[in-house]
């Protein structure tokens, strides 16, 4: 009877390696994928710091599934147990063979019921977490770790929330709060701890994220730059595009864009905004005005001088000053380099069409 239980019990935590099984299998795609875009001679230069290995060989160094082995044991784990306190209140008969044949597990059996609500919301939400992550080939470990941390947060302040709600609503609100995403329980936590001492919550001041300030990085974008530890636009400036495509699961063209924006975003802050309506997005369209202004046919030079004054009234700056920001930028090191890539990339792009 008690190995029919505990084989039950960790069935139902059998779903966090199958999954990642199964991801595994399909992440073939995006390693052959990666393997492809390394043919180039730049990205090739790039990759030699990892002491001669092939792409494929990098890329696994970023996916192995060694890495999943612990934090899958542990959400089987945690998952096993309330699955073995679900089953103790739901049948009498098990609750009470539990409490006279293992003694040790019986402490499993008085999991109060708002506990284990926020357990079943947490679980249902890692399995869906999961699913959205394997759909974009990015459930990294990293995940995984949070996801079973989830699982005891979401029991415990279901348990903890349920003192504050009326009896009829205790299991919905401890539910509720376990399918909560991570990031808002987060700020729900936070607001709990501080709000009986008054203080309100306050962030840095001395650098304010502003990820959000560039085009096509949205919540869940900023939120997987974070992991990587990618938290302001400085540093995505001058990331390495490289190592971000072998560690995430955005495109190549996108990781690109992002820098090349961001890159421009830290010389001209906020204003960006206003260069954008006049067709320049990003430091690879600052280069091409250089372009302009070094040309000896007379009527590109003159566009290039005109771009300059327009961007110099966009910016509200003098137009020697502007055209020093055009030098600086042109002589960027990241800057060349990214469209050493974009060149590459348009290159490959046509040889294929």
């Amino acid at each position: 009877m008690m190995h029919l239980l505990i084989i039950t019990s960790l069935l139902s935590g059998f779903t966090y390696p199958l999954i990642c099984a199964i991801y595994f299998k399909t992440l073939i795609r995006r390693r052959n994928e990666i393997d492809g875009l390394f043919q180039g001679t730049i990205m090739n230069k790039h990759i030699r710091v990892y002491g001669g290995l092939s792409p494929k060989d990098v890329f696994s160094l970023f996916h192995n599934w060694k890495d999943y082995v612990l934090p899958i044991a542990l959400n089987m784990i945690v998952v096993s147990f309330v699955s073995l306190a679900l089953m103790s209140q739901g049948s009498d008969y098990i609750n009470n063979y539990i409490k006279s044949n293992a003694p040790l597990l019986s402490i499993f059996t008085r999991l109060p019921l708002p506990a284990s609500a926020g357990f079943v919301g947490a679980y249902i939400f890692s399995h869906y977490e999961m699913i959205g992550r394997f759909s974009t080939m990015d459930l990294t470990s990293t995940i995984l770790y949070r996801l079973w941390l989830r699982l005891l947060i979401g029991g415990t302040l279901g348990y903890l929330v349920s003192f504050t709600i009326q009896p009829p609503l205790q299991l919905l609100t401890a539910f509720g709060i376990g399918v909560i995403p991570f990031d808002k329980l987060r700020d729900l936590i936070e607001r709990m701890a501080l709000k009986p001492l008054n203080i309100g919550p306050k962030g840095a001041v001395s650098d304010q994220p502003t990820l959000h300030k560039l085009q096509g990085l949205t919540e869940d974008v900023i939120n997987r730059l974070q992991d990587e530890g990618i938290t302001t636009t400085q540093h995505l400036a001058f990331a390495n595009p490289v190592l971000l495509l072998l560690k995430t699961n955005f495109q190549w063209t996108v990781i690109l864009d992002m820098i090349n924006q961001a890159i421009l975003y830290i010389f001209i802050g906020d204003k960006i905004e206003d260069q954008r309506t006049i067709g320049i997005r990003s430091a690879t369209d600052i280069t091409k005005i250089k372009c302009l202004l070094t040309d000896e046919n007379g009527n590109k030079l003159k566009t290039g001088e005109k771009l300059g004054e327009l961007m110099a009234t966009k910016l509200g700056q003098d137009s020697i000053g502007v055209y020093n920001l055009i030098e600086t930028i042109n002589d960027n090191p990241q800057v060349r380099f990214i469209c050493d890539l974009w060149e590459e990339t348009c290159k490959r792009g046509r040889s294929e069409n």
